[in-house]
């Protein structure tokens, strides 16, 4: 997959085996123009799969859809 730069996206892996991912970017790791949208905010209207998720900690502070549009952190 190609994900454009700003464009949301996210995943969930479903199975018994650990999932890897792995993902090129186009520049060096910089933690202050990192950003997102809290994944289970019920405007996205995702239906996820019906098992518990294990959601990082950093995700789990993610804003919703509504405070993001507020104050967008990527233009």
């Amino acid at each position: 997959f190609w994900i454009p730069k700003g464009f949301a996206h996210g995943l969930m892996a479903v199975g018994d085996s650990p999932a890897i991912v792995m993902y090129k970017v186009d520049s060096f790791y910089n933690g202050k123009g990192e950003s997102g949208i809290k994944w289970d905010d019920p405007d996205l209207d995702i239906k996820w799969p019906d098992i518990p998720p294990i959601v990082s900690p950093k995700d789990q502070l993610l804003p919703s859809l509504e405070d993001y549009k507020s104050s967008p952190h990527f233009s």
